[in-house]
């Protein structure tokens, strides 16, 4: 049987630059720890699909394109760094691009200008998930549900989760080692940031604040910009949290007495406490103490 020519000369790991490289080897540290993992036992470099590789060297070069355009200054000339396209600027780009919260603020190694137009030259590349095939093999298969893509209400509620959680183990060390120097005291959510939900954690917020938004105004979500036209959304989202984890501050410290807050705690009440904690993979993990049916969320 002759040999499939698109098989002889699909691209492989091997064949990939060293900055393609650090970024394929970034891709799969982050996928095997998310919390899916245990889908992820047994795969490596190998594992990734000649199409998936493509996507690899196509979005690096991409990046590549984009940094030269931001370096070339009016005069036509060009400052890009010796041994910039280098095995870990390729790790630091996926970090950067699936906003994990580490990219290329952390790169010590380039001055602040240059630091600049590689964060400018990544903001084109979008975040993206991945699964592993019947065939083993890992291809990308959707632009996932990021931070970023939060509305100001559901990003107010993540933003206040982080602080009151981070806040809970920050007191909960200091009591546990008052002895210690201030320095050595460290608990599960240092560094830990709203780039750190796991993708269930953020669709259960995305669906709470939904439901939230549901029921006070219903199908008519005309109504919200009237009854909230004097409130930040993000504020409202801020002080749900805290009123559902009975934080003792919450949305009787942002809205007057009267018909709305008497619904918007009834909303707040039946959606209940919730559970957070940080998991051994390093993400935010979410789980509701009361349960109800919600709407699936794409």
């Amino acid at each position: 049987m002759p040999e499939n020519k698109n098989a002889k000369h699909a691209l492989t790991y091997n064949s990939l630059y060293d900055f393609e490289k650090g970024y394929a080897d970034a891709l799969l540290r982050y996928f095997s720890n998310r919390d899916d993992a245990a889908a992820w036992s047994g795969i490596g470099v190998e594992n990734l699909a000649p199409e998936t590789l493509e996507n690899i060297r196509r979005d690096c070069r991409s990046f590549v394109i984009n940094t030269i355009e931001s370096a070339v200054d009016e005069n036509g000339s060009m400052e890009v760094g010796e041994g910039l396209y280098d095995y870990d600027l390729g790790r630091h780009l996926f970090l950067e691009r699936m906003e994990t919260g580490v990219g290329f603020g952390d790169l010590a190694s380039v001055d602040d200008e240059l630091r600049a137009q590689l964060i400018d030259a990544a903001g084109d590349l979008k975040p993206f998930d991945l699964e592993i095939d019947d065939d083993r093999l890992v291809r990308i298969v959707s632009s996932p549900l990021t931070y970023s893509k939060l509305t100001q209400l559901q990003q107010g509620f993540a933003d206040a989760l982080v602080e009151f959680e981070s806040q809970n183990q920050e007191d909960l060390d200091w009591q546990e080692d008052d002895e210690e120097d201030e320095d050595e005291v460290s608990g599960e959510w240092d560094g830990v940031t709203v780039h750190h939900f796991s993708l269930e954690a953020l669709k259960t917020i995305v669906e709470d604040c939904e439901r939230f938004v549901s029921d006070i105004v219903g199908d008519e979500r005309a109504k919200w910009d009237d009854l909230f036209a004097e409130i930040s959304e993000h504020d409202l989202g801020w002080y749900l949290y805290l009123e559902r984890q009975g934080a003792g501050v919450g949305l009787r410290d942002l809205l007057p007495e009267g018909d709305l807050l008497d619904r918007v705690l009834k909303s707040a009440d039946e959606l209940g406490e919730l559970s957070v904690e940080v998991g051994d993979d390093g993400q935010i993990h979410i789980q509701r103490q009361r349960g109800w049916a919600a709407t699936p969320t794409s």
